[in-house]
């Protein structure tokens, strides 16, 4: 059985999370240059560097808790950079055109007190699915993120270079 950071056995979730996200790392990584993921095992997500600070591609599985709910999703993150997220949106048609993924899901997160708690802001593109789902048809749901992790980063790759210069 594989171990956390600390130590301690993966849970059997853990396990299973470990088990989906190695190969897409792999992948991400060897096949098509992506830096390494830094995200510890048997977390439900992996995240991969964008070359700027507190901005990341994501490949996440979401439960209940998630603002959308159970769910499979790709995302730019970015944190604590509510201008940057403007800016973007300012964009969304034209990087909605452009990624050829359908309409995204554009989460400013502000919450109730204006933004202050809630620093983080996703654009998401989102499908049904769980870990479980993932573990019946592996590939099928690897394939589904490693097309929107590179799309991502052929479209908003070029975007984040001239905010962020």
């Amino acid at each position: 059985m594989a171990k956390n950071t600390g130590g301690k056995p993966l849970s059997a979730k853990g396990e299973m999370y470990r088990e989906f996200f190695q190969p897409l790392v792999h992948t991400m990584t060897k096949t098509h240059g992506f830096p390494s993921s830094s995200t510890r095992e048997g977390k439900n997500y992996r995240d991969f560097p964008t070359g700027h600070s507190r901005v990341v591609y994501g490949a996440n599985f979401h439960g209940a808790g998630f603002y959308r709910g159970v769910c499979i999703a790709v995302c730019l993150y970015i944190e604590n950079d509510k201008h940057l997220f403007d800016k973007l949106e300012e964009r969304k048609k034209s990087i909605e055109s452009r990624l050829g993924l359908g309409k995204l899901d554009w989460a400013r997160l502000d919450g109730s007190d204006g933004g202050k708690h809630s620093k983080a802001c996703r654009i998401s593109a989102l499908r049904d699915g769980t870990i479980e789902d993932a573990s019946k048809n592996p590939e099928e749901i690897r394939e589904w993120m490693i097309d929107r992790l590179v799309a991502f980063r052929r479209v908003f790759g070029p975007i984040l270079d001239g905010l962020l210069r």
